[in-house]
């Protein structure tokens, strides 16, 4: 279990935060495995329109991570690929709601360090997350409100890590 901080591509002062869990098997210098997280996005919002939007995205991704060394500090390269489910709710000035939900194929390159002792130790890492397709979306055919969907954010994730080795 992990914490993350994420920063979106498109609302470059605001930062946010998360969870995430990773399981991995470790052969070698490689460990593959698989990763969820939760994670909010910063609001969005429009004065013209008078509207908040709310974002939330759950990265569900396998991974792959080369290790350069087998010591008691790791540093790694990795990436992650996978379903990224992104939920949208956006309230208006008369307090309507309405929500919205997708998804969509992500990648997200990462490279980090890990300190372990016995099966114990802290890891941190940084990734890049591109999540594919349009990052606007129309709600219904013929309707004026349109989504913006995150497409690109980072992450920072710092976490304990569990293991045999």
């Amino acid at each position: 279990m992990h914490g993350v901080g994420t920063k979106s591509s498109w609302q470059d002062e605001k930062f946010s935060y998360g969870v995430g869990a990773a399981a991995k098997v470790q052969l070698g210098k490689v460990a593959i495995g698989a990763a969820a997280k939760y994670l909010t996005m910063p609001s969005l919002s429009s004065t013209q329109s008078s509207f908040q939007q709310r974002n939330t995205v759950v990265p569900l991704t396998g991974l792959i991570e080369y290790s350069f060394t087998r010591g008691v500090i790791r540093p790694y390269l990795g990436v992650e690929a996978g379903k990224y489910q992104i939920k949208s709710r956006i309230t208006s000035q008369n307090e309507r709601e309405l929500t919205h939900g997708s998804d969509r194929f992500g990648v997200a390159p990462k490279l980090g360090i890990v300190v372990s002792l016995i099966g114990i130790g802290v890891f941190a890492e940084g990734s890049y997350h591109r999540i594919m397709g349009s990052d606007q979306e129309v709600i219904s055919p013929g309707s004026t409100v349109v989504w913006v969907n995150p497409n690109a954010f980072w992450t920072v994730n710092i976490g304990l890590k569990f293991g045999l080795l």
